[in-house]
């Protein structure tokens, strides 16, 4: 409920919370010139139900006029606010998720990085160990070949 006491005058409006309240106030103050145009000095005492019939087109012609347009600006504004407060915040979570994948990247990174390190140095003891048990089977080989070769010469000489 909204209600403006000017020369004695009460003009009283009820309107939703959407109309927030510089619009109903906007329209009491136009009701309340239009009342004075109309009915001047006899409209501060009328008795009940006087001017009804005079001052109800009126009356519905500014109810349509205040309610088939957005004429609050302020209205307007806080409507693209909030869109734009909402749009904000969507975005911010998909930042905040992106910032967790990249996160989770880095994590993921660094522990291929590490398995990567670890790879390699076993690969390096698998290597030398491969390197020292083919060494030895030459030498055993080599040993072995020598060992036939010195045989022969013994019993050929």
């Amino acid at each position: 409920f909204h209600y403006a006491v000017e020369d004695g005058t009460t003009m009283l409006c009820m309107a939703d919370e959407a109309y927030g309240r510089q619009l109903p106030f906007k329209f009491l103050e136009d009701i309340h010139q239009r009342w004075k145009s109309c009915f001047g000095e006899k409209g501060k005492a009328p008795l009940p139900l006087q001017f009804n019939d005079d001052f109800s087109r009126t009356l519905k012609q500014q109810m349509e006029y205040y309610n088939s347009r957005d004429i609050d600006a302020l209205n307007r504004v806080r409507k693209e606010l909030e869109s734009t407060k909402d749009i904000m915040v969507a975005n911010i979570e998909k930042i905040t998720e992106r910032g967790e994948k990249i996160d989770l990247l880095v994590d993921q990174t660094q522990l291929l990085n590490e398995e990567a390190i670890q790879f390699k140095k076993g690969s390096t003891q698998l290597k030398r160990a491969m390197w020292w048990k083919d060494f030895k089977m030459t030498a055993l080989l080599a040993s072995f070949v020598f060992g036939m070769l010195f045989v022969f010469f013994l019993f050929t000489c």
